[in-house]
Formats: structure tokens, C-alpha cells, sequence
């Protein structure tokens, strides 16, 4: 049994342009223009200096910086006070904290989209 745990960081320096695969936990502090895309047991955390324009696919997110793209998460998104999320999210668990900002539509399991929300 593997027990090992991984976790990648992306600094405030780095720019990645492509896919980003990601298995277990990611802290991203710089910018990402692609694809990312987490393992079925990830968490990705787009810390405050974090930029991703591109769709995100995870586990489990949490939001401080910007996202210019479309969210599919298994479990669910947080979106912090600082975060910024421009695209529409489909996840069973949806948190937005006041003064986050959310322009798009949000799908949660069993219920209907919502329309744009700022908070």
C-alpha cells in the first residue's frame, strides 16, 4: 500500500502554458494558462498571486486568487474572500465567502443552475 503523500508548489515566478496534471495537493502561486486537471483524491489551492485562465478539474478547490475559466470539481469549491472566479462551476459543494467574487453560473448536485452571484 502507498502511503506516500504528495504535494507540488507553483511559484509566483512560474508561468506554465499546457496541461497541468496533479496528484494529491498543489499550491499555486503563479500562473497557469491551460488545462489542470487533479487526480480523483486532489486538492488544488490557487493561493492569492495565483492566476489559472483555463478549466480546472479536481476533487477538492480552494480559491484565494483568480480563475478565467470553467470548474468541475468532485467534492467541492471554496472560494475565499480574495478569490475570483470568471466561468461556471459544477460541484456537489459550493462555498463562496463574502467579498468573493463569482461571475458565472454554479451547478450543484440535484439542484438547478444558478445564475452570476457576487458576494
Amino acid at each position: 500500500m502507498n502511503t506516500q503523500v504528495w504535494m507540488t508548489t507553483i511559484d509566483e515566478q512560474t508561468q506554465i502554458d499546457g496541461k497541468l496534471r496533479i496528484e494529491g495537493e498543489a499550491h499555486l502561486y503563479g500562473r497557469i494558462q491551460g488545462k489542470v486537471i487533479g487526480a480523483a483524491d486532489s486538492l488544488i489551492v490557487i493561493q492569492e498571486s495565483g492566476l489559472i485562465e483555463g478549466e480546472i478539474e479536481g476533487c477538492d478547490l480552494v480559491i484565494s486568487g483568480t480563475v478565467l475559466g470553467n470548474i468541475h470539481a468532485k467534492n467541492r469549491v471554496i472560494i475565499e474572500a480574495t478569490g475570483k472566479v470568471i466561468g461556471d462551476i459544477s460541484s456537489p459543494r459550493l462555498v463562496v465567502r463574502p467579498g468573493a467574487l463569482l461571475q458565472g453560473r454554479s451547478s450543484t448536485a440535484g439542484r438547478s443552475a444558478a445564475e452570476s452571484t457576487t458576494m
